[in-house]
């Protein structure tokens, strides 16, 4: 049987299957750029425990610290309230941190108090605290079933006292319904002409007392001399008072009997007489 001779395998022919071998398994080497970008993170990780663990020892030591405890309030900006009805209206412990302190917390129970109408809590190291007061204003006495103080906004701020004796503020009537209870939109209205009222000089003397008990569109002003009552509208009170109020003595003057003077028509002045129901006569244009 004939057999057909191996041919030897040439030497160029060995190193290229081998060459091709060899990088079919040759072994993948880790990339020496991973090492530091993970001992980066490690590093950071570790630095983060420490920053906390120091933070929180810090703040828990300051928590504690003597120097840190609130030793003076500071009050400014208030002159109806005395400092001592703030101080209690603000209730702080007398162990309490400066630094833990609930700013908002301690503001809103301060406006719990009628009088206070803004406050700004400010903190001071290392142990003091200011509050800048806003006080409000009485501008009226309201007549309910006693006398109160209230303000612009129709805010009741205290029943009127000897402590009030030196306000000179007019009366304001008809703020309840007849079961002698509060109306609201009453209690604003009065507050608005109260506050027109004290914005000019020259009314705010001479006005005795209000009546909203017929809401904005017939309001009763009385003068405190001559004592006549006026009945505006609120939407121009101040012009129609302006215009009237120099004039009111001649009227009286002349007409002795005059019940009040009707100024809610623009541009016209009517006179009620006494023992007369309505209007008694235009005494002419304004």
């Amino acid at each position: 049987m004939d057999v057909e001779p191996r041919r030897p395998e040439l030497p160029h022919e060995r190193a290229s299957e081998e060459h091709f071998l060899r990088r079919k398994v040759s072994p993948r080497r880790v990339s020496r750029r991973r090492l530091p970008s993970a001992l980066r993170w490690a590093g950071a990780g570790v630095g983060l425990i420490v920053v906390g663990v120091i933070g929180y020892w810090t703040a828990s030591a300051a928590g504690r610290a003597p120097e840190l405890v609130v030793s003076r309030i500071r009050v400014v900006g208030n002159e109806r309230l005395a400092e001592g009805e703030i101080l209690r209206a603000l209730g702080l412990r007398s162990d309490s941190n400066i630094l833990s302190l609930d700013l908002d917390g301690l503001k809103q129970q301060l406006l719990r108090s009628p009088w206070i109408k803004d406050v700004q809590l400010t903190r001071v190291l290392p142990a003091t605290l200011t509050l800048r007061v806003v006080e409000r204003a009485p501008v009226g006495i309201a007549v309910l079933d006693g006398l109160y103080l209230i303000d612009e906004e129709g805010t009741f701020l205290d029943e009127m006292s000897s402590r009030y004796a030196e306000l000179a503020l007019p009366l304001v009537r008809g703020m309840s319904d007849e079961n002698g209870r509060l109306v609201e939109a009453r209690a604003f209205l009065a507050g608005r002409v109260l506050e027109a009222l004290a914005e000019e000089p020259r009314l705010a003397p001479v006005v005795s007392e209000i009546d909203v008990s017929n809401d904005a569109g017939s309001i009763r002003v009385v003068l405190r001399h001559p004592p006549v009552m006026l009945l505006v509208r609120e939407e121009n009170l101040v012009d129609r008072l302006m215009e009237i109020v120099p004039l009111t003595e001649d009227i009286t003057r002349h007409f002795p009997s005059v019940k009040a003077v009707d100024l809610r028509f623009q541009g016209r002045v009517y006179l009620q007489l006494d023992g007369m129901d309505g209007q008694a006569g235009d005494i002419g244009g304004r």
